[in-house]
């Protein structure tokens, strides 16, 4: 085909370039001194002009069909004529898409070792591709091991010069052979600190076996290898840290602040702190905070702050001015105690907002909270995770319901579905609802149930671990604005009190609902999840 179109090119070049020399050969002649003939007509007929049109047309649509065609492709295309880029793409999506170890049980991931052994081609661009090598997990069990810390050091070389993805848990009840808190931090601090420069993201989970009074020496002995004065400022841009510390919060000092039992004194002037944590843009903390005039909680893109149990408090006019210096927040999680007071603030507006969490507040905490806040135009997630009905639905909620334009809505650990359903209908923007499965006696919905009715949802997300009798979802499949149930998690769906196993025969049992569901294994990342950053 390309032969032809080519052949057909040369000739119309050829023909093209005779019309043109005779074109030009016309406008010469035109010029030349008037004679007799001159008068007797026009020296170019209407029709000649018009077929100049159509020729010009016949161009474009000549010229749209071979763009058309450059830029498709085969329905069926072997995988190694993509080119090297795209293929690179791929493979970094894969990588990314595997889960890290320090979160589960297994060895360094494994991806980037499995797609290098598929063949040449392949492992010469993986090799030569940094991004794929510069995700390290680390952790005390893994350094044990000297076939993975060789692994380690393949991952290291084969990244370069690349910024780091550094992913810690220093744990030390994840230590089989029994060795002290000291003896882990040593280990981990001396092959984490020449890693440090290269850092651009941090993710640390940090815990002890026997907790006490001690607990912040090891804490702040850790924190101490990657935020000291050698510390390369500029670089490090996401910081994620979790302490496993039952219902503990430890707070970030210099030595020049107040300390107590809780307080991680790090060896660094406070204006080497501040330097080092104010190019952070993505900061997620548990169980673990600065002081909240700190400059980490300057220009952030995703602030998630969780301090469960006896944490700090936050003064409201400090949350409204963390929030003011990072007007470009697209996700904010938030699980800590706010004091409130009776004075009236102005919301803040943060516009670039995508992604709203809250934990454990009361619907007087919760309504207090939302109206600091003026959503912009984007369509925002909100995920409700364990309320309190200390009152019905107030004024503050049903307004930023009534003004955001909240499109999903995950509620977690809630009593019941009216109570989430309730939320759905104070938006008519709400088109997906995701909930962790309430019980038996929410399920009853009755057709002629004014809530029911005023649903319209494209999705219902039921998630989590739970155990549903096919019965209970016969009051979905009533009610008609409920248009998909899709499954996600660890489920099990009963009839009569024994569990139907069979893929097939549950299928064939929820079609006969005359119900449109889809069921997701539980290892399948979920779009719904709020708690996947």
């Amino acid at each position: 085909m390309n032969l032809r179109l080519q052949s057909a090119s040369n000739r119309l070049e050829a023909a093209l370039g005779q019309y043109l020399r005779d074109s030009f050969a016309m406008q010469e002649s035109s010029t030349e001194e008037a004679t007799e003939l001159s008068f007797r007509g026009p020296v170019v007929s209407v029709d000649l002009l018009r077929q100049v049109d159509l020729f010009e047309q016949k161009i474009r649509r000549a010229r749209a069909a071979i763009g058309f065609a450059r830029n498709c492709s085969p329905r069926t295309v072997y995988i190694n004529r993509l080119p090297p880029e795209l293929l690179r793409w791929i493979f970094y999506c894969l990588v990314a898409s595997e889960p890290c170890i320090v979160d589960g049980v297994g060895s360094l991931p494994k991806n980037p070792l499995r797609i290098s052994l598929v063949c040449t081609y392949w492992r010469q661009i993986v090799i030569t591709s940094p991004n794929l090598w510069s995700h390290i997990d680390i952790s005390a069990r893994i350094l044990q091991d000297n076939r993975t810390l060789s692994c380690i050091q393949t991952f290291l070389s084969r990244a370069g010069h690349t910024p780091l993805y550094l992913h810690i848990k220093c744990e030390t009840y994840d230590n089989t052979e029994g060795h002290s808190k000291d003896q882990v931090n040593a280990t981990l601090g001396e092959f984490i600190t020449p890693l440090v420069p290269r850092t651009r993201e941090l993710k640390c989970s940090m815990g002890v076996d026997s907790p006490s009074e001690q607990d912040s020496q090891f804490y702040q002995s850790f924190m101490s290898h990657f935020l000291n004065k050698d510390t390369t400022l500029g670089k490090l841009t996401t910081l994620d840290i979790t302490i496993n510390s039952y219902n503990r919060t430890f707070y970030i000092q210099t030595a020049e602040h107040p300390q107590s039992s809780d307080t991680l004194v790090l060896e660094i002037s406070p204006h080497q702190l501040e330097d080092l944590l104010l190019p952070v843009t993505v900061l997620r903390l548990s169980s673990i905070v600065p002081h909240w005039a700190s400059k980490a909680f300057h220009g952030l893109i995703e602030l998630r702050l969780l301090a469960f149990g006896d944490s700090p408090r936050i003064h409201e006019s400090q949350l409204v001015t963390i929030l003011k210096h990072s007007p470009e927040l697209r996700v904010f999680e938030f699980g800590t105690n706010i004091e409130f007071t009776d004075l009236t603030l102005e919301p803040v507006a943060l516009d670039s907002l995508e992604m709203l969490v809250t934990h454990f507040m009361t619907y007087s905490q919760l309504g207090k909270f939302l109206r600091l806040l003026e959503t912009g135009p984007n369509p925002l997630f909100v995920s409700i995770d364990s309320p309190y009905m200390d009152v019905e639905l107030n004024d503050n909620i049903k307004r930023f319901f009534s003004y955001s334009n909240v499109t999903r809505l995950y509620t977690s650990h809630f009593d019941n579905f009216s109570q989430s359903l309730e939320l759905v209908n104070l938006s008519h923007t709400i088109k997906t609802l995701a909930m962790t499965s309430p019980g038996y006696d929410s399920w009853i919905l009755d057709s002629q149930s004014e809530l029911s009715t005023q649903v319209c949802l494209d999705a219902l997300y039921l998630m989590g671990s739970f155990e549903l009798e096919i019965d209970q979802l016969q009051g979905v499949a009533r009610c008609p604005s409920i248009r998909k149930v899709i499954i996600w998690g660890n489920y099990q769906i009963t009839r009569g009190g024994r569990p139907i196993l069979n893929k097939r025969l549950l299928q064939k049992e929820l079609s006969d609902l005359g119900l449109d569901i889809e069921i997701l294994p539980a290892d399948v990342p979920c779009s719904m999840d709020p708690f996947q950053p």
